[in-house]
């Protein structure tokens, strides 16, 4: 990969981070995603799906059964509407 340098504020590299943290991303995967595909993560594999939904249904004590609709709602909602407010970017 080519590098190229970009100047924040401090306290933007700051925001950055803990965005890039909460993602499990590093800030300059974070980075390049936005750039790229302006919504900060990339597309979802299906596998990904699969450990969201498995890891909600860890959280929640509930079947899965009950679990995937609602993940799946929720998912398709916030993929098909970048730029909500509900977005912590």
């Amino acid at each position: 990969m080519k590098e190229v340098k970009v100047l924040f504020d401090p306290d933007d590299v700051k925001r950055l981070d803990c965005i890039a943290k909460t993602r499990g991303v590093s800030r300059s995967e974070y980075i390049r995603d936005k750039v790229l595909y302006g919504t900060g993560t990339k597309q979802f594999s299906p596998a990904k799906y699969y450990e969201l939904v498995t890891e909600c249904c860890r959280r929640s004590n509930m079947p899965r059964t009950a679990v995937e609709p609602c993940v799946n709602y929720v998912f398709n909602a916030l993929m098909a509407s970048p730029g909500s407010a509900a977005s912590p970017d």
